[in-house]
């Protein structure tokens, strides 16, 4: 199967209004979709589909205090709910 795109939008809220009306369907994070379901219907991917994401801090400089915990934080959350643990 191949699908057939005809149209491409760059922002969230244009592809769900896109979708609202009809004009087609899209793959979204869950993220996303948080708030935005009245008018669309959610359809589960299987195998569910996941994305790495990654932190960016300045080079040749040490991260601040708030960073550091920031990254802490971030790192335990991903360990708590990604399905392969990192």
């Amino acid at each position: 199967m191949r699908p057939c795109i005809s149209t491409i939008a760059t922002q969230d809220s244009a592809v769900i209004k896109m979708v609202e009306q009809g004009m087609g369907c899209s793959i979204l994070s869950e993220l996303v979709l948080r708030g935005a379901t009245d008018h669309v219907t959610l359809a589960p991917i299987d195998p569910p589909a996941y994305r790495e994401i990654g932190a960016a801090v300045a080079r040749g400089r040490k991260p601040s205090p708030v960073i550091r915990a920031f990254l802490t934080c971030l790192r335990e959350d991903v360990r708590q709910s990604a399905p392969n643990p990192v």
